[in-house]
């Protein structure tokens, strides 16, 4: 994975949506449905905002048939992983970010709503 450009990968997590489904994907995959849930907004929303993310390097895609699977683009540099480490500790003062952890911890160890999320690889719910 290439280095996050530091300008738009902080532009990126400068809206309170992404931010929060970046820190969602820290335990692990969701499928674009169990993100929709969580941060209660219209898909087409949500989409636009994973596409940021995916663009500026912080998120990849997996597709799984008429399903899109995101994660964590894998760590590439410390500027990613220090943002990622203080967004991490930031979140245990948020009310909302740590509700929203809670209810994807809970999303992932149901299986999430999308079909094949539980046996993919990286998804937070392996060994």
């Amino acid at each position: 994975m290439p280095e996050l450009a530091p300008d738009l990968a902080l532009k990126a997590l400068a809206d309170r949506q992404r931010l929060r489904l970046t820190h969602a994907l820290l335990g692990g995959e969701l499928c674009v449905g169990d993100l929709v849930t969580l941060v209660e907004a219209p898909q087409p929303t949500v989409s636009r905002n994973l596409a940021i993310l995916r663009r500026a390097g912080w998120i990849e895609v997996r597709r799984a048939g008429a399903f899109a699977f995101y994660r964590l683009a894998p760590a590439g540099d410390g500027f990613r992983d220090g943002v990622l480490e203080g967004l991490a500790r930031a979140a245990r003062g948020d009310r909302e970010l740590a509700r929203d952890r809670k209810r994807a911890e809970r999303m992932r160890a149901g299986g999430g709503c999308c079909p094949g999320a539980a046996k993919a690889p990286g998804n937070g719910t392996e060994g």
